[in-house]
């Protein structure tokens, strides 16, 4: 071959690699300007700074469920408003009764959680009770537990908090009727008239300390009150010095009962003229063929429950002695309340007498009692 046509072989041949090198360069240019062809299911960023989907569920998932302490936490009551819990961070839990056996109120205890397992300790006339449960919970709605020792399922349902509380006396409140009028004690040394316009005329014929204010009180006052629910607060101003007493009360039939925040309760009965006129017939002394149990009822509405050597059910403990208390009667039902250990009891029944003999029957568990006058 010629040495010219080499030389011209060599020209083209340079010529078509320089325009193949070209012809690539304006393609990866023209990639890289526009959206990548090619994409990558990796765990590093895009260009654009955004994480891939690997990473987004890894994130989603560091937003841990909360746990079942957190769920427990709040009020929860059963169906019939008969009992329930309230469960606080700190590990305390509010355990409520009302009139179940001679157990009505609210104690404080303590509750752990493990697993789905919740224990349960509170103490009842110095009595500590040891509850186990297997726990569900659906939150803000429904609790569940089955008790480890008997097996028996409570169903309990969530109590929503009020979104705006009441502050407390800052100005009077539209009292409830049922609490109007004049309430007096067993021996008349504390009485309470609580007036529609949230005023309240208060006086204590004997020196009586203050669980609250810790001041003694003695003598005739004007303050005023508010009710909340089932929670109350008076306030009264005493030698310059202001009184503030903080109770929660319950009204059944024609009893006041007044806890204050040491659990310290006080039994007062409402004076009405007339109140007690059909009650003539309960009057008197009364006590069962054993001698074990009796009542002594007075016409303005007190009573002294007498128990000899009587267990009670629910803590396996022995009560003796006598208790003041107050009683009601609507058509052919005898409420009775008193006071065990700082506790308010209330027992219903349906009654009869005839002659000298008075019949009970319980409303909640039909058992019948009888009872001989005794004076």
């Amino acid at each position: 071959m010629k040495k010219s046509t080499k030389i011209l072989i060599s020209v083209i041949a340079a010529t078509l690699v320089l325009c193949i090198a070209t012809i690539i360069g304006v393609s990866v240019s023209k990639n890289r300007d526009n959206e990548p062809s090619v994409t990558y299911s990796d765990s590093s960023q895009s260009e654009s700074g955004q994480s891939s989907a690997a990473e987004t569920t890894a994130a989603e998932s560091t937003t841990a469920a909360p746990s079942l302490q957190q769920q427990l936490l709040g009020k929860w009551r059963d169906s019939a408003n008969m009992s329930g819990f309230e469960f606080f961070e700190d590990g305390t839990v509010n355990v409520t009764y009302v009139n179940i056996s001679v157990v009505n109120g609210t104690v404080k205890g303590t509750y752990t959680v493990s697993g789905n397992t919740l224990d349960v300790k509170f103490s009842i006339y110095t009595k500590t009770v040891h509850k186990s449960y297997e726990v569900s919970v659906i939150p803000e709605t429904e609790l569940t537990l089955k008790n480890k020792e008997d097996g028996e399922v409570s169903t309990y349902s969530f109590v929503k908090e009020n979104a705006q509380q009441t502050s407390a006396v800052s100005s009077p409140a539209v009292s409830s009727e049922g609490i109007v009028g004049t309430w007096v004690d067993s021996d008349g040394s504390i009485k309470y008239s609580f007036n529609a316009d949230s005023s309240v005329d208060i006086s204590f014929n004997e020196a009586i300390m203050s669980s609250v204010s810790d001041v003694e009180l003695n003598g005739i006052y004007r303050g005023i009150y508010m009710t909340n629910e089932d929670s109350m607060t008076v306030q009264f101003t005493m030698n310059e010095t202001k009184v503030t007493q903080e109770f929660t009360y319950r009204i059944s039939g024609n009893t006041l009962s007044l806890v204050d925040r040491n659990g310290e309760t006080t039994l007062l009965v409402r004076k009405s003229a007339g109140s007690f006129s059909s009650n003539t017939g309960l009057v008197g002394k009364w006590t069962d063929g054993a001698d074990m149990s009796g009542y002594n009822f007075r016409s303005d509405g007190t009573v002294d429950v007498t128990y000899v050597n009587f267990t009670v059910p629910v803590i396996n403990t022995k009560i003796d002695g006598t208790y003041p208390g107050t009683y009601s009667v609507s058509g052919g039902r005898l409420t009775v309340n008193f006071s065990i250990y700082g506790k308010t009891i209330t027992d219903t029944y349906e009654f009869s007498i005839s002659g000298d003999t008075l019949t009970l029957k319980d409303v909640e568990d039909g058992k019948v009692s009888t009872y001989r006058r005794a004076g």
